[in-house]
């Protein structure tokens, strides 16, 4: 830990966190508004369903904000933007996206297997697919320049990896409690996930590997039918069954299945692998 006072320390993570939070809601808050006023769509009625249009627009918008807010933050702090890592190596890449994703299609089949699930196909959609496909990139690369980016490389700076790891995941957490359908399971789960990530930040150091496991795990979700964290998007199955509880995950998606864990624990353990000089895990 760095500095020689600790309520120092604790009282520089707790003003940044802050005041981010505050700027960010302010800035990204003002940019999405805006770009939603842009659509001219009427989505302050209570029952508007936003479009991927409108999803993957303002995602773009909130990158903008995201970006310009993490790197003005952490010069405050004595940090580069360009210490959050920006490995470019399809072998991370690839290894990356199966690590997203691979738990997700497992546990469909599982759920399929033991009847918890029943799906339908539904027609294919060139724009809808192309548009999700993008909207769910940018949103995962926003939210790991924020969560990872930020918050943690700001943390790890002043009281240490352990509770960088813990205090990010934690406001990682917090970030989704107004989502639709949300509960405590799926909360405590998304807490559980955010460690995953940002042990997988700390072992390989590149934003965009925890952007890539990030998005496959909300992608491979999408495209078979779950919601991703309470939300529904465009995918190429819809549930027409699907038993409401803690092991399916029910409407919040499989981030409220308690199969969710052991695909975190699962995932750690893999990663305790990872060898930075063959960049890859077990490759």
């Amino acid at each position: 830990m760095n500095g020689f006072n600790m309520e120092e320390d604790w009282l520089s993570v707790a003003s940044n966190v802050l005041f981010f939070i505050i700027f960010y809601m302010l800035f990204s808050g003002g940019l999405q508004a805006l770009g939603l006023a842009i659509t001219g769509e009427k989505f302050l009625e209570s029952d508007y369903e936003f479009t991927t249009f409108q999803h993957l627009f303002t995602s773009l918008l909130d990158l903008v904000a995201s970006t310009l807010l993490t790197w003005y933050f952490l010069k405050g702090a004595g940090i580069s933007f360009k210490d959050l890592g920006f490995k470019v190596s399809f072998n991370q890449f690839l290894q990356a996206f199966v690590l997203g994703g691979i738990f997700i299609a497992l546990a469909f089949v599982t759920f399929g297997i033991l009847d918890l699930i029943e799906t339908r196909p539904l027609p294919f959609n060139g724009s809808e697919f192309l548009m999700v496909t993008l909207f769910l990139f940018v949103a995962a690369l926003c939210e790991e320049i924020i969560f990872r980016g930020f918050f943690m490389k700001m943390m790890q700076k002043y009281i240490g990896v352990f509770w960088a790891v813990i205090l990010s995941s934690l406001i990682f957490s917090l970030f989704h409690v107004f989502n639709p359908n949300v509960t405590i399971v799926g909360l405590l789960e998304i807490f559980l996930a955010g460690i995953a990530i940002a042990y997988a930040y700390f072992k390989t150091g590149n934003i965009w590997f925890v952007t890539v496991m990030h998005f496959a795990w909300n992608y491979v979700q999408t495209l078979l039918g779950f919601n991703v964290s309470g939300q529904d998007f465009y995918s190429f199955l819809e549930f027409s069954k699907i038993e409401e509880s803690a092991v399916t995950g029910g409407k919040f998606g499989f981030e409220g299945s308690v199969f969710s864990s052991f695909a975190e624990v699962i995932t750690i353990y893999i990663l305790s692998f990872y060898n930075s000089k063959r960049l890859g895990i077990f490759l």
